[in-house]
């Protein structure tokens, strides 16, 4: 969904984040990223890139996320999900632990859609398939193959567009516990109970003739 502002950029995600960090607001646009501070009237405060020029990173901004660090002393991350604005740049993700001062740009590039978490984990929604890797090396994505069965076999569409996660906190560690991991095509919505291994199709809507 694109929604044109009154400052002439185009918006494509927006992300709140907890009151502690400088922002409250993240507004992904075909420009990078425009940011609400704290105080001050509801006018973006800073605009900033997704990366630098060096990196060759698309600036349309489709889609954001908050991940919660494992680690006790890291920051949260931000993460964006970027395309080719029609500027020049490649589809690709990135993620900053600073608020967007400064981004860890993945060399993997690919067209993504949606992101979610599990302590340093992560799944994305990409135009290749379900695919998944660990935050502390952002180059170590692989494709889900459980997922990737479900596609040969025709139960659910090649391309996954949207994501949503269950999370819990562990009563004795207090870290995070993915309890179900949802993916949604254009024609279903299929689940996971136990990150992967076996999966399920819970509704289908095929097109009609």
């Amino acid at each position: 969904i694109e929604w044109e502002s009154a400052i002439g950029i185009i918006s494509y995600s927006l992300l709140p984040v907890p009151a502690d960090t400088a922002h409250t607001v993240y507004m992904g646009t075909n420009v990078g990223i425009y940011a609400w501070p704290v105080a001050g009237p509801p006018l973006p405060g800073s605009t900033f890139p997704v990366g630098v020029e060096a990196d060759t990173l698309g600036q349309r901004v489709v889609a954001m996320g908050y991940q919660n660090t494992p680690c006790t002393t890291c920051a949260p991350a931000i993460w964006a999900l970027c395309e080719n604005n029609g500027g020049g740049g490649s589809s690709g993700f990135a993620l900053s632990y600073d608020e967007g001062q400064t981004w860890d740009v993945s060399g993997r590039r690919l067209g993504v859609s949606d992101v979610v978490f599990e302590g340093a984990r992560f799944w994305l929604a990409s135009d290749s398939g379900l695919a998944e890797g660990d935050t502390r090396n952002l180059d170590s994505l692989m494709y889900t193959a459980s997922y990737k069965s479900l596609v040969t076999n025709k139960r659910i569409g090649p391309q996954p567009l949207s994501l949503g996660a269950e999370v819990a906190k562990d009563p004795i560690s207090s870290a995070e516990v993915l309890s179900t991991l949802w993916v949604g095509t254009d024609s279903l919505l299929a689940r996971t109970l136990d990150k992967g291994i076996t999966w399920a199709v819970v509704f289908s809507n095929p097109d009609p003739e």
